[in-house]
């Protein structure tokens, strides 16, 4: 799926781009890394801003990471009103 995710990101040409787990990031990038590692971290893809953070199944099986995941709502949500 990703030439149809690329498609849609040239399309609607968003500002930020939150992804929702590890997979996303890495299909993205063509690495391997661990979500645990670059979550919060905000880089750039494609010269659009991108806040990687966890998918909603893993932190079902990992209630300990809601508050990061939080976290990461609140940095998204301020860097929505920039």
């Amino acid at each position: 799926c990703k030439g149809y995710l690329l498609a849609q990101l040239k399309l609607i040409n968003p500002r930020i781009i939150c992804t929702l787990g590890r997979h996303a990031y890495n299909t993205l990038f063509g690495v391997d890394e661990r979500i645990t590692r670059i979550r919060g971290v905000l880089t750039s893809y494609q010269g659009r801003r991108l806040l990687p953070t966890y998918h909603p199944s893993f932190l079902l099986r990992n209630q300990i990471r809601v508050k990061e995941a939080w976290e990461d709502m609140e940095k998204l949500k301020q860097l929505l009103r920039e």
